[in-house]
């Protein structure tokens, strides 16, 4: 009687072909392009921004029969007291796209809008099940004609030892150097370490004890959410006050 040997290598074969199939086909789904625009139609491309600018993102998802998830996040690249491929904070969304179609985003800047600098939008496409990254596609953008990201004040006008935080409210993260001039004056402050935003920047930064009065100088300040309370001291020639909650908070880092 004849007998059929099972061929065990080949048939181990057509399984992996078979399983590397089914992963082609579920991995064909890609972002086809990332196009940068002032308009949500994606037309006509942009990748020069003024600082009050809405920047439109719009990504096409290609090759996806079901539901994926893409999310989109704005970049720090090339901005003066920010550091490079950090995120911007509060700039980031996801859109769940049912299949082939575009998937759209808008980023805007409030208060004094955008700082000088260059950005990068990086967009991402996951399973929509698993979170799983599919694909990913970066882009990048400059902003011209605004503030530097060092800004000189808080409301646009010269820089100077009563010039506080308080119009940057909102945007926690964030750091901004200002240069203090010679020969300051001291004005209110309130907290110790971590300052109310409506405080006096330069003399927050000698109380902090990183400059002088007589001799100001370059001081950074990174943007914190407010606190419950603030406390008073005596540092450096400096007495800050006490204080209960407040909105938005600011820490001099250097």
């Amino acid at each position: 009687m004849r007998t059929t040997r099972f061929n065990s290598p080949l048939a181990l074969c057509l399984i992996l072909i078979a399983v590397f199939a089914c992963n082609f086909s579920a991995t064909t789904a890609n972002i086809s392009s990332v196009k940068l625009s002032k308009d949500s139609s994606g037309n006509p491309e942009a990748s020069s921004f003024g600082p009050n600018d809405t920047v439109y993102a719009v990504a096409t998802v290609a090759n996806s029969a079901s539901a994926v998830k893409v999310r989109a996040r704005v970049l720090f690249v090339d901005v003066q007291g920010q550091q490079a491929n950090s995120p911007l904070p509060g700039a980031e969304a996801e859109v769940t796209v049912p299949d082939s179609r575009p998937a759209i985003f808008d980023f805007s800047k409030s208060g004094q809008g955008w700082p000088n600098g260059r950005y990068r939008i990086e967009v991402t496409m996951l399973n929509a099940e698993t979170n799983q990254q599919i694909d990913q596609k970066t882009v990048e953008f400059t902003v011209t004609g605004g503030r530097d990201g060092n800004a000189t004040s808080d409301d646009g006008g010269a820089f100077s030892w009563t010039t506080t935080a308080s119009s940057l409210s909102g945007q926690n993260g964030q750091r901004f150097t200002y240069t203090c001039p010679a020969n300051g004056t001291a004005a209110t402050v309130w907290g110790t370490d971590v300052y109310t935003a409506d405080s006096s920047i330069c003399t927050a930064a000698v109380h902090a004890g990183v400059i002088t009065l007589a001799r100001g100088g370059s001081v950074t300040i990174k943007l914190q959410p407010g606190a419950a309370s603030y406390q008073g001291s005596a540092r450096n020639g400096v007495e800050s006050r006490p204080y209960g909650s407040w909105s938005s908070s600011f820490v001099v880092i250097r």
